[in-house]
């Protein structure tokens, strides 16, 4: 018997081991095909500008809602691998006629506003929300592209020794604010990285950062715009940066480049995706709606009340009995119309 016992405990425990490793088994199939899944847009909604560009490269987005305003097909690339401008290049044959934007009356513009819905309860990060336009590029635009280094003509922001950059000793976004002067433009900003002190420097190449600072500043720069190079008065961004402790070297470099093979205009939005966002945006408008509606009865009966209030008063005072009568029955058909909420 304890041998009989004994056999049935061994078999029951090594069924038990084959199941948990079946189960091990299916889980990390499960975790490999969860992770081999390209995040993407449940549905999109593209549409050329065609009746003039008001904004440009304006993104936003709420909960699985984004949104790209004025964006053009280089504009959605370097957002979408959060690269700069210029490591976008277009590969030998392709005319730039058919990617980059024109404002020729009665011709394509080539600038796209974009609205797309990520998973329903899902709020993607700016990072999450690139990976799905990525996909949204390949299957709507027919992108095809590829990754290589070029030699380009930049210029450098090194260290000239210590830099004299004034930490920020506040937190909370960078607040940046410019302004026009004889010398140039002139940036204030609080709380803000080195990046922002480059995007305020003007020049003929592209600048790329080799200072190693790291970081948020507090500092003040005027350097001259593009149409101010030759004006005496305008102080170069060459001279401004110096005062920071810092120099703009020209160079060489090889830059990390993403070159168009192919793309392709996006064509009609499918009745699915149209009706969709109408309905999303109908909704949204009668939430708008409702609630200005259940901000209005309470003042407009509040003050229609005082009023007959006043009224009755006054009649009551003066002996018109009649008037009086009618106005009564008004402020208790008013009141308890309210009370109803209707």
């Amino acid at each position: 018997m304890a041998n009989g016992h004994g056999g049935g405990c061994r078999a029951v425990r090594g069924l038990v081991l084959v199941l948990w490793a079946f189960a091990g088994i299916a889980l990390l199939q499960g975790v490999a095909s969860a992770q081999g899944q390209t995040a993407q847009f449940d549905v999109a909604s593209i549409r050329e500008i065609a009746d003039g560009v008001r904004v440009l490269e304006d993104f936003r987005s709420s909960g699985p809602r984004a949104e790209y305003h004025g964006f053009s097909i280089p504009a959605l690339i370097t957002e979408a691998w959060n690269m700069r401008p210029d490591q976008v290049a277009l590969a030998p044959g392709l005319f730039p006629t058919t990617v980059y934007p024109m404002m020729d009356v009665g011709r394509s513009a080539r600038i796209y506003d974009i609205v797309a819905l990520a998973p329903e309860s899902t709020a993607p990060t700016r990072d999450e929300f690139r990976l799905m336009l990525q996909v949204l590029l390949a299957t709507r635009f027919k992108l095809a592209t590829h990754a290589e280094k070029r030699d380009k003509p930049v210029y450098v922001l090194e260290t000239n020794g210590t830099p004299k950059l004034k930490a920020s000793s506040g937190d909370g976004p960078c607040q940046a604010t410019y302004s026009r002067t004889p010398e140039g433009q002139k940036l204030v900003a609080t709380h803000c990285p080195i990046q922002t002190l480059i995007r305020d420097l003007f020049v003929d190449r592209p600048i790329y950062d080799e200072t190693g600072v790291t970081g948020f500043y507090d500092f003040e720069i005027t350097a001259a715009l593009r149409f101010q190079t030759d004006d005496p008065q305008a102080i170069t961004p060459f001279s401004a940066v110096k005062d920071f402790g810092l120099k703009l070297e020209a160079k060489r470099l090889q830059v990390d480049t993403i070159v168009i093979d192919h793309v392709e205009a996006p064509g009609e939005n499918s009745p699915g995706a149209n009706r969709r966002f109408r309905l999303q945006n109908v909704s949204a408008l009668r939430r708008k709606r409702r609630r200005k509606k259940n901000e209005r009865p309470s003042v407009f009966f509040c003050r229609g009340l005082s009023n007959l209030e006043s009224l009755a008063q006054r009649l009551s005072r003066d002996g018109h009995q009649d008037r009086l009568k009618l106005t009564n029955r008004s402020y208790h058909n008013a009141s308890y119309g309210h009370r109803q909420g209707k």
